[in-house]
């Protein structure tokens, strides 16, 4: 749903009357197409007000999405202002190593891209039936990362979704 001007008018329609000709995903042209639109747009100060919009809305794409992939390891996700979010699944984690009166076990995982600084990391185990399980992480490298997984269960395994951010430039 748009936002309502005072007489009524949605963005969405005021953005709808915009020919498809003078809309750009160029930032460096964000100057260009609000003087363009300026130019065409005679009226009240509320189009003049929604054409500022659009112009902040086109000079925003360039901290929009600028790469997104997936590859073997995860999936990934860079925007333009450099903050770059990597996801996957790991296979299932055995359980396996005594630690008092736990257990635990130990992956490494391979990001599908290389950061150059992080923000956090977050690990959630798939829920099984093979006893308390929570998982962490250590040895944050820009490339790889180990998830440690634990149980009350020496015989259990369970799969690991992840999620790392950060800036890759």
């Amino acid at each position: 749903m748009g936002t309502a001007f005072g007489d009524g008018a949605k963005m969405s329609d005021i953005i709808s009357k915009i020919p498809s000709s003078m809309l750009v995903n160029d930032t460096s042209d964000a100057a260009q197409v609000n003087k363009a639109l300026l130019n065409q747009v005679q009226g009240s100060n509320k189009i003049i007000d929604a054409v500022n919009t659009v112009n902040a809305a086109v000079t925003a794409v360039g901290s929009g999405i600028v790469e997104l992939g997936t590859n073997s390891t995860g999936t990934y996700i860079k925007w333009g202002n450099g903050l770059m979010m990597c996801e996957g699944a790991t296979g299932a984690i055995s359980h396996s190593t005594a630690h008092g009166a736990l257990y635990y076990g130990l992956a490494t995982v391979i990001l599908p891209q290389t950061f150059i600084s992080f923000t956090g990391v977050t690990a959630t185990p798939k829920y099984n039936n093979d006893g308390i399980v929570s998982a962490t992480y250590r040895n944050l490298t820009t490339t790889q990362f180990d998830l440690v997984t634990w149980s009350t269960d020496s015989a259990g395994s369970s799969s690991v979704y992840w999620v790392v951010w950060g800036k890759w430039k």
